[in-house]
């Protein structure tokens, strides 16, 4: 049987590690320069459903304490 907590403790390393990824790679960029670049909008596009899939698989009793939902 897997440990809920490991696993939760993993997505929101995952969460943290595509922000800090779509921070990286938007830092220097004017939002006309995202617009223009493909390449660059998929990526951020990607780890935003990275957050999204890491979320929806978190435990949500486990957020309880952390934000109102």
């Amino acid at each position: 049987m897997k440990d809920k907590a490991k696993d939760n403790f993993e997505r929101l390393l995952n969460i943290r590690k595509a922000i800090t990824e779509i921070e990286r790679f938007t830092s220097e960029c004017s939002q006309r320069k995202f617009e223009k670049n493909e390449m660059l909008a998929s990526a951020v596009l990607f780890q935003f459903s990275v957050i999204g899939e890491a979320i929806i698989h978190i435990d949500q009793s486990s957020l309880a304490f952390m934000f109102i939902w």
